[in-house]
């Protein structure tokens, strides 16, 4: 005879597993970033992150606070991803890395969904730190001209990664943006002397 159970009963769900902050934050990011690969922007939710990531809403909040800190440290992932993998901030490659226009096109997504940018003043300003303080490794320049530099190309990246189908550039034309920006950066120090960075 089949065993009876009371409907109001609910149905005892296995717990989830504990993990460390520094664990569940990696978890958290691994997990968004591929949902982000996979789904749209409005699409990837608290619940649809804690389902793919194994973890608890209430992580999210814990770990991260808000969901557009957690976009935040996707973006600050791939980022650094598309860095490693391309060797160095100055290599033309990163322009066309699939994490760099991913990113960029989340981070205007974003912006359009209310995300105010000066939350994460910090965060950003520690990045292009990290970014001029590498790009200074390797191109003997001032600090302010690195700084300059790097504002210059993350800006014409994002914009060509947002806008560069809707205005028509084509293969052959990126080719040539990037050996000009190439051309560009090899003489910034002569230039930066010329203006005064």
């Amino acid at each position: 005879m089949a065993e009876h159970t009371d409907s109001n009963e609910s149905v005892a769900r296995p717990p989830r597993p504990q993990v460390r902050a520094e664990q569940a934050r990696e978890l958290l990011v691994e997990a968004t970033i591929a949902l982000l690969r996979s789904h749209p922007f409005d699409e990837v939710t608290t619940r649809r992150v804690s389902a793919a990531s194994g973890l608890n809403v209430s992580v999210i909040v814990r770990n991260f606070g808000t969901m557009h800190r957690l976009l935040r440290g996707c973006c600050e992932r791939l980022v650094h991803d598309a860095v490693a993998r391309t060797g160095q901030i100055g290599n033309p490659a990163i322009f066309l890395d699939p994490d760099i226009v991913l990113r960029n096109r989340l981070l205007a997504w974003m912006l359009g969904e209310g995300y105010d940018p000066s939350e994460d003043g910090i965060a950003q300003q520690q990045m292009i730190d990290r970014l001029v303080e590498q790009f200074r490794s390797v191109n003997p320049v001032s600090e302010q001209a690195a700084r300059v530099w790097m504002l210059f190309i993350t800006t014409t990246l994002a914009g060509y990664t947002l806008f560069g189908e809707l205005s028509g550039i084509t293969p052959d034309d990126f080719n040539h943006i990037v050996r000009l920006a190439v051309a560009f950066r090899e003489r910034l120090p002569e230039i930066a002397l010329e203006l005064g960075l």
